[in-house]
């Protein structure tokens, strides 16, 4: 008898549209899911989102000058 696997859950990539591999690095922004190396194109061109990321780093500035 064989032991049954676990389901495997396929990721894409949002920008290139290439699955992401189970034990490739990826990147997590606003519910999107990428490519380390399609992130980074994706902020150097400045056609993410880095809004949050740029709020909570404010907020923790503001947070340690109180």
């Amino acid at each position: 008898m064989k032991a049954a696997k676990e389901p495997e859950f396929k990721i894409w990539c949002e920008q290139c549209y290439i699955r992401i591999a189970p034990n490739e690095e990826r990147v997590m922004n606003t519910g999107k899911i990428y490519h380390t190396q399609c992130y980074s194109k994706l902020v150097t061109t400045g056609s993410v989102a880095t809004d949050s990321i740029e709020k909570k780093a404010k907020n923790a500035a503001r947070r340690l000058s109180e």
